[in-house]
């Protein structure tokens, strides 16, 4: 037995009101706190037990490329519980600079479906054109958005030209929880 066991029990013989006070008082603390520690060992659990809620979104905002194209938005995806992001952009074509194919289209309109993640700790969606309604007017394209530190504005970027990300959008967008049903 090693010597400071044996210690503690010599003075607990000595003293046995002290050692029955001591014990009681630990049990009394271990007691109190174990509330908090059951409560904060409960919340943990349920948040990595729980689902993410699935979520509504809309993003609106102009969308301005290098070549002097500039479109308006909205896109609406839904967001679901493993994070996988689906829903289409409805583009409307604002200015197109004068050499431009599609210069006689201003104001004309297509969608892109889309699809890709949420990373909701980091408020980026990450998404990616699988068709267009219009081939005529926009192509599929690779998309970045980040959600701001205010969570109302965003900042975007494609990925058109290979792994340079340019092209550049600014706006507004409305996250909100599906209820449960």
């Amino acid at each position: 037995m090693p010597d400071l066991v044996k210690a503690t029990l010599t003075r607990a013989k000595a003293h046995p009101v002290v050692a029955v006070v001591v014990v009681l008082a630990t049990i009394l603390v271990g007691l109190a706190n174990a509330g908090t520690a059951i409560k904060t060992v409960s919340t943990l659990w349920k948040k990595w037990t729980r689902p993410a809620p699935v979520l509504d979104t809309t993003w609106q905002g102009a969308w301005e490329e290098p070549d002097g194209h500039a479109f308006s938005f909205v896109m609406r995806l839904t967001i679901l519980s493993n994070d996988t992001a689906t829903g289409q952009i409805r583009w409307r074509l604002l200015q197109t600079p004068p050499s431009s194919i599609v210069k006689d289209r201003v104001n004309a309109e297509a969608i892109e479906f889309v699809s890709g993640t949420y990373n909701r700790d980091a408020h980026v969606v990450e998404v990616r054109g699988d068709r267009v309604s219009d081939p005529t007017l926009i192509g599929v394209d690779v998309y970045k958005f980040q959600i701001l530190n205010d969570n109302v504005s965003f900042e975007a970027f494609t990925r058109a030209s290979g792994d340079r990300w340019d092209g550049a959008a600014r706006g507004r967008v409305i996250v909100v929880p599906q209820r449960k049903q």
